[in-house]
């Protein structure tokens, strides 16, 4: 039953090198791990198609991991990092494509060296984005220039690594952290396909 799951029962030492601090340059050659009657089986991703049984459904997750961590410096030179965690809202559209200003639900760290009523602020080129601090962990971005949220986001975010990974997030990680680039989807396509012709 789930009401018996412990989630203690899923703690479990890692060391440092057996975690992957780069995806593999060919995406389906990573590591598959298959359960089948009983027994646990390493194998490669592309092999997805043979271990789907016929009978099954497939669904995929086709969101965009954008650069929703910005990182923000106080009056004191105290370093603020933020993490937008709720860019959408009721109406996400109106927010993603707001221009200069937008109220999000986020999480920050080091909240304690940012005082109440302060405003920080940080610059890139021409452009400088400020943030408040407002109730209920929200806050309010504000800017100077004629662009949309999502584009102050591509300019002075950064992508949300997971913490574990321990190291700084990279231009490419971009691209290499969307769960489907064209690529992978063409390579998707040509397995569900294959999968199909095999069971028909």
């Amino acid at each position: 039953m789930i009401s018996d799951l412990n989630l203690d029962d899923y703690n479990y030492s890692l060391e440092n090198n057996r975690i992957a601090k780069y995806p593999k340059s060919k995406r389906d050659d990573s590591k598959l791990l298959v359960c089948k009657e009983g027994k646990l089986i390493n194998q490669k991703f592309y092999n997805i198609d043979k271990n789907i049984p016929s009978d099954s459904s497939v669904f995929f997750n086709n969101s965009k991991v954008i650069n929703a961590r910005l990182i923000f410096k106080n009056r004191n030179n105290a370093k603020i990092e933020i993490l937008v965690i709720n860019l959408f809202n009721k109406n996400y559209k109106n927010a993603l494509f707001n221009k200069k200003k937008v109220i999000v639900e986020t999480m920050i760290k080091n909240i304690k060296k940012w005082k109440e009523n302060e405003t920080i602020e940080k610059a890139e080129n021409d452009i400088t984005l400020k943030v408040k601090q407002l109730k209920d962990n929200k806050v309010i971005f504000t800017w100077n220039k004629n662009k949309t949220w999502l584009e102050i986001l591509e300019i002075f975010g950064k992508i949300p690594l997971p913490p574990y990974l321990k190291r700084d997030s990279l231009p490419e990680d971009l691209i290499n952290y969307q769960l489907f680039t064209q690529k992978v989807k063409d390579r998707l396509h040509h397995l569900l396909q294959a999968f199909i012709l095999q069971n028909h």
